[in-house]
């Protein structure tokens, strides 16, 4: 409005002598100008007044104001009064509701004028239509409360998982784990971020997992594997599913993780193996016992063999279930509405995906667990989350198929939702009952950060930085460059930019520490580390950084 007030009302009055420059300055100012009487009756408009409120090329001159525009509302017809009584008033945006229904947003300012005698004559309005800046406005609050809310949802989620998850750059190092992960390794989140598995496990395990890590990201194939970790002085065997995420442009940039613990099934195969051989050495005992007939010595024989190949297929066929165990994944609403599940929870019951979204849960429960349906339904609305708890689910062709099941409430867009994961425990129930213990929860998950993940130019300049924009509230011009320096803390500002320009002259490692200052106006400390990624001729193809918030640290 600053540019309202750089014209004096009175140079519009003495203007009116030079009738050709006064004709001109209406016709071409690029502001909204009216001049009224003391009846509010129009002495002149400009251009832009007659364009902004499409009056078209009616001639207004003489007319009432409040007849030009009845909607005008009290509030602003009192406005009017106080300045053709001497006040200046003005307003940076203003509601402007409309005869036809619609509603501008107004940005005015209001003087009175004064004739020869220095008496006030009436009123000078400026105005400025801003209603597609206030729209862009709102729209741009609407788009950030949606993507926070998403976030919740996320974070939700991930936490949600007991199995560890995890996200590591291309040299191996944490920028992302779930508590499940930080539990295993017996660290914090904070202690883990940013180190590599040498600094977090025993030399050993952790150079293997690495090796595993770096043969993934090199194939770019997902694997699934087993991993020996120590848990608290225990060691643990995990049943890891591991593969690559890429960039904008299909650039592998690091590799994603999650594991599911399975020392028990590993105790209990090895107490199977054990067994066998102690099998083994008993049939030989006996053998030898029944080797004085030679009736007695085939049918001892014969009765071993079978032993063996019913044992050998029993192992095999519990085996071939547990490695392919599925986990079923459900979102429902409140009202038990099926809104997404996985096509591993629609295997369970036999069935499509699609057959599966149009039943209700008691098309698929049994009545006798009606009691039990309700005992969980208490829990969950008293504590957010259910079970587990095993119960039975009818397949297609009619047969039960037991599973355990659990969830917990979720919340996205003031909507409350039911996340759920079903496991068919078929082959445990037929398994020994060491391997009944085993299966846990899991769940398939595309992983999410926490850090604020950026990629600039080989010079080193900012095209935009979204993450980054998130955090600061800053515009796409205002990161541009080198602008993004003004979201650092003035006392960090000038050390940043020099670090940062000696690592894109030098083309090494930037790593530094450095205040941003979040949308909401307070500072917290980043550990910044970025490296720059070469094209196949040794030049900067682009620099790919991540800031990771260390300010609890």
């Amino acid at each position: 409005m600053s540019r309202f007030t750089q014209i004096d009302p009175q140079l519009l009055i003495d203007s009116r002598a030079n009738q050709d420059l006064f004709r001109l300055f209406l016709e071409h100012t690029p502001i909204a100008i009216a001049m009224f009487d003391r009846q509010m009756r129009y002495i002149l408009a400009s251009r832009r007044w007659l364009t902004d409120y499409n009056l078209g090329n009616q001639n207004i001159i003489g007319c009432s104001h409040y007849e030009v525009f009845p909607e005008i509302p009290d509030r602003w017809k009192k406005i009017h009064e106080r300045c053709l009584a001497g006040a200046v008033e003005k307003s940076e945006e203003d509601l402007f509701p409309r005869a036809d229904g619609t509603i501008d947003w107004v940005r005015w300012e209001i003087h009175p004028w004064r004739n020869i005698a220095g008496e006030i004559g009436g009123i000078i309005m400026f105005t400025e239509v801003i209603t597609e800046r206030k729209q862009a406005e709102l729209a741009l609050k609407q788009t950030k409360e949606e993507l926070a809310a998403s976030a919740t949802l996320l974070s939700a989620v991930v936490e949600g998982i007991p199995d560890p998850l995890f996200v590591k750059d291309l040299k191996g190092r944490y920028v992302m784990i779930n508590a499940g992960g930080a539990k295993v390794i017996g660290k914090s989140v904070a202690e883990i971020i940013g180190k590599d598995d040498t600094e977090v496990f025993p030399q050993e395990i952790g150079r293997q997992l690495k090796q595993n890590d770096r043969r993934i990201m090199k194939t770019g194939e997902t694997q699934v594997l087993e991993e020996v970790v120590n848990e608290k002085g225990m060691t643990r065997t995990f049943l890891s599913t591991k593969s690559v995420y890429r960039d904008a442009q299909g650039n592998i940039i690091g590799l994603i993780g999650i594991g599911r613990d399975i020392t028990e099934r590993k105790l209990a195969e090895a107490a199977l193996a054990k067994a066998n051989e102690e099998l083994e050495i008993k049939v030989e005992e006996r053998t030898r016992k029944l080797n004085q007939t030679l009736e007695r010595l085939k049918k001892e024989i014969t009765e071993r063999k079978l032993v063996e190949k019913t044992l050998a297929e029993t192992e095999l066929h519990n085996r071939y279930l547990l490695d392919r165990c599925p986990i079923g994944l459900a979102l429902c609403r409140m009202d038990g509405k099926l809104v997404y599940i996985n096509p591993a929870y629609a295997a369970i019951m036999g069935r499509t995906v699609e057959e599966t979204l149009n039943l209700a849960d008691w098309d698929i429960t049994p009545e006798k667990y009606i009691q039990q349906e309700q005992m969980q339904l208490v829990s969950l609305m008293k504590t957010g989350q259910y079970g587990p708890y095993e119960k039975e689910y009818i397949h297609k062709d009619g047969h039960l198929v037991p599973v355990v099941l659990a969830g917990l409430i979720v919340e996205k867009d003031g909507e409350q939702f039911i996340w759920s994961y079903v496991q068919d425990i078929s082959d445990r129930k037929q398994a020994e009952a060491a391997l009944r213990q085993s299966e846990e929860r899991y769940r398939s998950l595309v992983t999410a950060t926490s850090q604020i993940v950026w990629v600039l130019d080989a010079q080193g300049q900012t095209i935009d930085i979204p993450e980054w924009r998130a955090y600061t509230g800053q515009t796409v011009e205002e990161v541009r460059g080198w602008r993004w320096l003004s979201a650092v803390h003035p006392e960090d500002c000038d050390r940043t930019a020099k670090v940062w320009a000696k690592a894109v002259t030098n083309k090494t490692l930037y790593d530094t520490e450095y205040r941003i200052r979040s949308f909401e106006g307070t500072y917290r400390y980043f550990s910044v580390r970025a490296v720059p990624v070469l094209a196949e001729d040794g030049s900067v193809r682009e620099w790919v950084g991540v800031c990771t918030d260390i300010h609890d640290r």
